[in-house]
């Protein structure tokens, strides 16, 4: 994790920005706010996921 902080910041911020501005352009009526609550959502959800699946290909379990 030796990458710039600028190069780390682009990579989370042009997403958000694109996907904002494509909302918008699509869907002009919905609120910011309630846009951003979705997008969080979704991107906690997708963080969620690609954890699930880096436990299920370095084969660790959980032993109680």
């Amino acid at each position: 994790m030796n990458e710039p902080r600028a190069r780390r910041a682009a990579v989370f911020a042009a997403p958000l920005v694109i996907s904002l501005v494509s909302a918008q352009r699509a869907a002009p009526h919905v609120r910011t706010v309630d846009f951003l609550l979705l997008f969080a959502a979704g991107a906690l959800f997708s963080v969620g996921v690609m954890g699930v699946i880096r436990v299920l290909r370095s084969g660790d379990t959980a032993k109680p």
